[in-house]
């Protein structure tokens, strides 16, 4: 809808707030690292930041790495619509949690937890890094022929339900429209597995943390499934360990199971030594 270059808009640092203009405009809440912390929307910036209710987690914030503000001028009329749009698309870390710094929790701790219940489940594929606006995607697959209540869907689901009101946005959507099959008795055996399998299968989750965004979708194909298990190798995010595919396996995947990525091209492989996720609460203490 709207594309701005956050890169080429002015700013000024968080000890400097008095050089904030007047104007109506959408400011972007960034550290040294690049990471969207807030975003937000003002009819006057330099009158709305003398006494902003996020100032004080951002000061803490700003002691380890450098706060600023940037800002893009903004017709008035429009500001509730961009500012709505700008939150939907980079899911920065402050915005729609509680104001109070003793309850939030950052979103890479809450993550962390996640992916140490998943991270025998799982397995990292490739990616999409940053370019201009678009986040970096790592993109992870999990085995959806595991339909009981320990498998990385079940284990996901009720994860995102006892975490809906926490820092760490996490999206669902169905991964098909519809499922085909055979037909059974509503209330059969064979009825209820169908829809167990289903309810596995079906699920697109996108996890955004620091700037990076989690997508997790289902393998279901027995081939695919045996090449993950014996293909992949001990792998960081967020600093967790879990699986991914690397070179050269990644080229053979692409070449030879192209089932896996045939709709998540173009992909790039996987750097086997680097965490795609900055990690900024290493000494965090709950």
């Amino acid at each position: 809808m709207w594309e701005v270059n956050l890169s080429d808009l002015p700013f000024v640092e968080l000890s400097t707030l008095n050089l904030l203009p007047t104007c109506p405009a959408i400011y972007f809440v960034l550290d040294s690292k690049n990471i969207i912390h807030y975003i937000g929307k003002a009819d006057n910036l330099q009158k709305r930041w003398k006494n902003h209710h996020r100032k004080y987690q951002l000061e803490q914030i700003h002691q380890k790495y450098p706060v600023k503000i940037i800002w893009k001028v903004w017709s008035q009329k429009d500001l509730d619509l961009a500012e709505k749009y700008f939150i939907d698309y980079y899911k920065p870390l402050l915005n729609n949690t509680k104001v109070e710094m003793p309850h939030i929790i950052p979103s890479e701790i809450i993550l962390k937890k996640l992916l140490r219940k998943i991270a025998k489940k799982v397995c990292a594929i490739g990616a999409r890094y940053s370019t201009g606006n678009n986040l970096t995607t790592i993109y992870v697959k999990f085995d959806a022929t595991d339909s009981t209540a320990r498998g990385a869907a079940a284990i996901i689901r009720k994860f995102k339900a006892e975490h809906k009101d926490t820092s760490l946005k996490i999206k669902w959507s169905k991964y098909v429209q519809s499922i085909s099959g055979i037909w059974y008795p509503i209330g059969s055996r064979q009825q209820k597995q169908q829809a167990r399998e289903n309810r596995a299968y079906n699920n697109h989750w996108q996890i955004f943390c620091n700037g990076v965004i989690i997508d997790i979708t289902p393998e279901e194909g027995f081939s695919e499934i045996n090449f993950i298990n014996q293909k992949s190798v001990p792998w960081r995010l967020a600093g967790i360990k879990i699986r991914a595919i690397v070179e050269p396996e990644f080229t053979g995947m692409l070449n030879n199971h192209k089932l896996i990525t045939e709709e998540l091209l173009p992909l790039e492989a996987l750097e086997s030594d680097r965490d795609p996720i900055p990690l900024l609460w290493k000494n965090w203490n709950s």
